[in-house]
């Protein structure tokens, strides 16, 4: 499956769970409920803005940056890029949710 299609399939599995998860939060808890889960998308998408850069399992067994080639670099530096448009539209999904979810709460 070309990237593009898999990109676009994967943004509609993660529409649909957004929506049911919302669904379930405002059914149990209200807009305090999807407040809340709001906020935790949020924290998950910063979280992950903070470590894209970091060493992971991937990386632990490498050379400190000075030592990597060239090419090494350039696929790290690629792979950051990549995550860029995913994070940010979590971050905006998750302030979304939450100015709702608190704003229903306060002036609902």
């Amino acid at each position: 499956m070309p990237v593009k299609t898999e990109m676009i399939v994967y943004g509609v599995l993660a529409a649909a769970a957004i929506a049911a998860l919302t669904y379930a939060a405002a059914s149990a808890a209200g807009f305090l409920g999807v407040g809340v889960l709001g906020l935790l998308i949020l924290f998950i998408a910063f979280q992950v803005d903070l470590d894209k850069t970091a060493t992971s399992s991937v990386y632990a067994m490498r050379p400190p940056r000075e030592r990597i080639d060239h090419a090494e670099r350039a696929a790290q530096h690629d792979e950051v890029d990549r995550m860029r448009s995913p994070i940010l539209m979590g971050k905006l999904i998750g302030l979304g949710i939450a100015v709702i979810g608190f704003g229903g709460l306060l002036f609902g």
